[in-house]
């Protein structure tokens, strides 16, 4: 991010929980406050997608990091449902 940064350019990278997990449980925490843009019923999955600018503020981070959600339910093949999320974290608002 800091180089991406450095050179003015745009990032998107996958964000997983354990790479940086103060900014998943930051970006949870405004999210449960309800503080997220959210669209529904989005692509062939009728997912949820879910943004937040700004995350790195409540995250105490120097790097820009909003955030882009999207979470959707699968039936396994025993018919089970199962819950899919996905997170990345960009400096495009």
């Amino acid at each position: 991010m800091e180089l991406c940064s450095g050179y003015g350019w745009k990032y998107l990278f996958t964000e997983k929980q354990e790479r940086q997990p103060i900014i998943v449980e930051c970006y949870d925490y405004i999210r449960a406050g309800g503080e997220c843009e959210t669209a529904e019923g989005i692509c062939e999955e009728n997912g949820t997608g879910r943004y937040s600018n700004g995350v790195e503020i409540t995250a105490g981070k120097r790097e820009t990091a909003n955030i882009f959600e999207y979470e959707y339910t699968l039936k396994d093949k025993e018919g089970q449902k199962k819950q899919i999320r996905f997170l990345w974290v960009t400096n495009i608002e």
